[in-house]
């Protein structure tokens, strides 16, 4: 925490309750995260949601190959496939109405996009 006059001051909770404060060096201190910075710019999109019978997704051109997993509210997988174009349609007609996630990993089985759709 920063006060008025510019000092920086950490403040810890004891199991009593009581608060204690320690002035601590601000060279350095992170105060506060961008989670633009943080996060990777990925271009993935995954709509409409609510959706009806189709889910469209569009991925960038460098992210073509990715792979799509569809699971349900338990994590029990129930469908997965390549997307190897930049705009892809899922059919979800076979679904019953509910909640599914949609995860979509890079080539390297990194997780780029994870995204609760609701079937309606």
């Amino acid at each position: 925490m920063k006060s008025p006059d510019g000092n920086c001051w950490r403040g810890t909770l004891d199991n009593s309750g009581t608060l204690q404060f320690v002035q601590v060096d601000y060279d350095g201190l992170i105060t506060d995260v961008d989670d633009k910075q943080q996060k990777p710019d990925v271009k993935v999109k995954i709509y409409p949601n609510p959706a009806g019978e189709n889910v469209f997704i569009s991925i960038t051109p460098e992210k073509a190959g990715a792979q799509l997993e569809i699971t349900d509210i338990n994590g029990r997988s129930l469908h997965t496939e390549n997307i190897s174009n930049t705009e892809s349609c899922i059919d979800l007609s076979g679904y019953s109405k509910g909640v599914y996630i949609f995860n979509i990993y890079d080539s390297n089985g990194m997780l780029l996009e994870s995204k609760k759709v609701i079937r309606e």
